[in-house]
């Protein structure tokens, strides 16, 4: 009913990895397919989880606060600097439950580099296969090393596309702090238990869950 261009939803059980359904919709070419495994979508705010991980890994903790100002739709290098025009200050929390960007942006300037955006981007899969017996667009993750090309991008507003597929399996790892590829068709009884990677130590897997529902929008969807 809303004429969606392209879109693709997956419903994923987190504690296993279980894919339990595959949608997709397109107004604009209604016979395309495949678009759930298809990495072109902007990754946008869904990339503060990866953000918010890494300034949890790097000390950071869900109470620390940075005052703001704008930065709804876009940001300039003059939003990081603090100001009498700071209107309203979050916590690291709040901010991923309100998706304040310029927080974002500040607290990566403030506490990343480059490196540490990048390691924790790999582990949740960006600029990695995934295997699944659908093949799988790779999700690509540009992450520059200058200050503002990097706080933007912390913040959700970098060159960084993912598939719908990943991003179901990146909510996944999360909450359980475990990457799992995504299970398409029920393992026999003889095979072997799929591999799993610790993603996330199961302190920041905590904390990044608590802060995730702070978000009104998913405080009732989260199933462990």
């Amino acid at each position: 009913n809303s004429r969606v261009p392209y879109g693709g939803a997956v419903v994923l059980q987190p504690s296993t990895g279980r894919v339990l359904a595959l949608a997709e919709h397109s107004q604009a070419q209604p016979e395309l397919r495949g678009l759930p495994v298809r990495a072109v979508f902007p990754a946008a705010s869904i990339f503060k989880i990866v953000t918010g991980g890494a300034l949890l890994e790097a000390g950071v903790s869900p109470e620390e606060e940075a005052c703001f100002h704008g930065g709804k739709r876009r940001l300039t290098e003059r939003l990081l600097e603090d100001s009498a025009r700071d209107e309203a200050c979050y916590s690291l929390a709040v901010a991923m439950g309100r998706s304040a960007n310029v927080v974002f942006a500040k607290m990566t300037k403030k506490h990343l580099s480059a490196d540490m955006l990048r390691r924790m981007a790999a582990r949740l899969r960006f600029n990695r296969p995934i295997s699944f017996p659908i093949p799988t667009d790779v999700s690509l993750a540009s992450i520059p090393d200058d200050e503002f090309g990097l706080a933007e991008t912390g913040a959700g507003f970098g060159d960084v596309y993912l598939s719908p597929l990943h991003g179901a399996a990146l909510a996944a790892a999360s909450v359980t702090g475990v990457w799992r590829d995504p299970i398409l068709f029920e393992p026999g009884p003889d095979s072997p238990p799929p591999p799993t990677e610790q993603g996330l130590s199961p302190e920041v897997a905590r904390a990044l869950t608590e802060m995730l529902e702070a978000n009104r929008t998913a405080r009732r969807s989260v199933t462990y």
